[in-house]
């Protein structure tokens, strides 16, 4: 397992990790007359799968959980129904786990950039083709240099811009012989590129005006500006192949709370609950609600989910209304 800075720093170590999933409904049973139906047949078993995985608390595929309950607001209710609070220790003693450190521009440098690919969401291309990350990075350097004291890298980013560096830089770029592990050979790479780049794009003006302490400049101020940005994810990076859920974490699942409070009832006596048979394809009635409501308990109950979790409901619509305010207080921060 890691060791990390924020695991032994007091200051530093969160307190919980969140994780966004989804909890599938059950597969509908199926008219054993209409015959086989390959595609079907493989979408239940990945839907069995994900549920007995949920329920044993070993995830596959997860990338990253965060250290923030605010990250919950941009992915929670997006194809997604359920998120899960984790004791943050008892997941670092399971899980291989990397904080980002989205401050430090070393750190954001390390192994051809390979965490900038994760907050950009880009997959390095190994077949040395265009993958973005690279044109991202440089249109954030180019305003670098835009905006150095005294102007002096005005010029430099006319004149990038002129030549279509953007583009050029990522035709050239290749993560893997890259040689970058940290700021200064990031800096190196991209001055050696702007000013001997190849004959496609000569521009003796270029060399000549710009300079490796200005690249390095500009470099950590685009650095800085993405870290500002992107800060408040407060991701972990997950390198286990299987992502562990400490037994006892909280999952709090959306649902309707008119439903839920309506559901032991209705179970009971379908016509008793007022609304309850209102037209049940309508995604704003109570029908259509008790119905989804009870697709999550069959779920619950089936694949005895209480047993590893503590369970609670959230009323969807209130998470709704929470989320809009989140978001905008972010945007404002990013923006800033």
């Amino acid at each position: 397992m890691r060791v990390f800075e924020a695991i032994t720093n007091q200051a530093q170590a969160p307190s919980r990790f969140w994780l966004v999933f989804d909890i599938p409904a059950m597969p509908k049973e199926r008219d054993p007359n209409r015959g086989p139906d390959e595609w079907q047949d493989a979408v239940d078993q990945r839907t069995l799968k994900q549920l007995n995985d949920i329920s044993r608390g070993v995830l596959e595929g997860v990338k990253g959980i965060s250290d923030s309950k605010e990250i919950v607001t941009g992915w929670w209710m997006v194809a997604r129904n359920a998120v899960v609070s984790m004791d943050a220790s008892k997941v670092i003693q399971v899980n291989d786990v990397e904080k980002i450190y989205y401050d430090d521009p070393d750190h954001l440098c390390q192994d051809g950039f390979r965490l900038l690919y994760r907050i950009w969401d880009k997959k390095p291309d190994e077949t040395k083709k265009w993958d973005g990350m690279m044109q991202n990075l440089i249109q954030y350097f180019v305003s670098g240099l835009k905006n150095l004291p005294n102007g002096e890298g005005t010029y430099a980013a006319s004149q990038l811009e002129y030549i279509g560096f953007r583009s050029k830089a990522e035709e050239h770029w290749h993560h893997r012989n890259s040689g970058v592990n940290d700021l200064q050979s990031a800096a190196h790479w991209i001055y050696n590129l702007a000013t001997t780049g190849g004959k496609e794009w000569e521009n003796k003006e270029i060399a000549e005006r710009l300079t490796s302490e200005m690249v390095l400049s500009a470099l950590t101020a685009a650095l800085k500006h993405v870290g500002r940005i992107y800060q408040d994810e407060s991701e972990w990076l997950v390198h286990s192949p299987e992502f562990h859920i400490p037994s006892g974490s909280s999952l709090l699942v959306g649902t309707s709370m008119k439903a839920a409070a309506a559901y032991q009832q209705w179970k009971t006596d379908p016509n008793s609950v007022e609304g309850a048979m209102s037209p049940l394809g309508m995604p704003m009635s109570l029908g259509y609600a008790l119905e989804r409501h009870d697709e999550l308990m069959k779920s619950i109950d089936k694949y005895h989910l209480r047993d590893h979790y503590k369970i609670a409901f959230v009323d969807e619509t209130r998470f709704g209304e929470v989320r809009d305010l989140v978001k905008a207080r972010r945007s404002k921060a990013r923006n800033q």
